[in-house]
């Protein structure tokens, strides 16, 4: 459907119970990044506590991701410094 439908992002998880209250959402999304404009592909890893009517989740397929393939997709790792004023001999 790629060509048909303009989209940034695409994925899916599946929701995991282990109990009641206790659960993580376990997946993988892909999306552009628009810092670079590549594709990136990052893992869905969301434990979550349901409390009530609510559900507390925190997401780590980002950190995940970069403890397993470092910081390849940060932009700001390749800026570009500036260069020094040259000096001039008097």
């Amino acid at each position: 459907m790629s060509p048909y439908i303009k989209n940034s992002t695409y994925g899916g998880y599946a929701d995991i119970r282990f109990s009641k209250t206790f659960g993580t959402n376990v997946g993988v999304r892909r999306y552009v990044n628009p810092m670079n404009g590549k594709w990136t592909t990052e893992p869905i890893v969301n434990p979550y506590i349901k409390i009530g009517d609510s559900k507390l989740e925190l997401p780590l397929g980002g950190l995940l991701k970069t403890l397993v393939e470092g910081h390849c997709d940060n932009p700001m790792q390749y800026r570009p410094h500036p260069l020094s004023q040259p000096h001039h001999k008097r």
